[in-house]
């Protein structure tokens, strides 16, 4: 479990815009890397003249070492939080380069229909792709690197979906992972459903972390 130091900034993926996602991280410098957290936890965190503890979900962006005031999300409050001492999060580092890449890709293909292929630095292949699928919802069905129950399971038993992104009303898989002589994430984006287009990036992201590890 990494330490995240006091003044580090922690950022809720989930409630900011792919916009808002890309701009975080080109802010950035091309070698530094974040925190992106696979498990819940807690940090206390600056409000004001107060210090308060504050939930921090899975998929949040740690940024440690940056002047908080230089990032471009950072006045989105209760999305950007500043750590107010030193702490502990189930977190895996990647680059801030790697994820900038896949925002960038995903804006082409969601806002221009401008998809293609993006080759990562850890060799991993990411192939975006519009398909003509009926969709008025996109579902998380489980995570890699993220495991937990979600409370639509029965009570005492855990949720057994197999990772990904799923259409709905089809339950059109969008979502695909192959692991072997080459590393290939493959995401389908139902023309419909564009608009969850931080959903897109944080399936990517969950599988970039799991074949990174590989």
């Amino acid at each position: 479990m990494p330490r995240v130091l006091a003044g580090s900034v922690v950022l809720e993926a989930w409630r900011l815009t792919l916009h808002e996602l890309a701009a975080l991280l080109k802010s950035l410098d091309d070698q530094s890397r974040v925190g992106v957290t696979t498990r819940p936890g807690v940090i206390l965190a600056r409000l004001g003249e107060r210090a308060v503890d504050v939930a921090v979900p899975p998929f949040a962006i740690v940024v440690s070492g940056v002047d908080p005031a230089t990032l471009p999300a950072i006045s989105k409050v209760p999305v950007a939080y500043v750590t107010a001492r030193d702490t502990w999060l189930d977190l895996k580092w990647v680059s801030a380069r790697t994820l900038l890449a896949v925002a960038e890709a995903l804006k082409g293909c969601v806002l221009e229909n401008n998809c293609g292929v993006v080759t990562l630095d850890e060799n991993i292949e990411i192939r975006l792709g519009v398909v003509e699928e009926d969709c008025q919802e996109v579902h998380a069905t489980g995570f890699y690197t993220a495991p937990y129950h979600y409370a639509g399971a029965k009570p005492g038993r855990p949720y057994t979906g197999e990772p990904g992104l799923v259409s709905q009303p089809g339950g059109y898989r969008l979502l695909e992972v192959s692991a072997g002589g080459r590393e290939v994430v493959n995401l389908k984006i139902p023309l419909k459903c564009r608009e969850h287009a931080t959903l897109y990036f944080l399936g990517l992201v969950d599988a970039i972390l799991y074949l990174a590890d590989r």
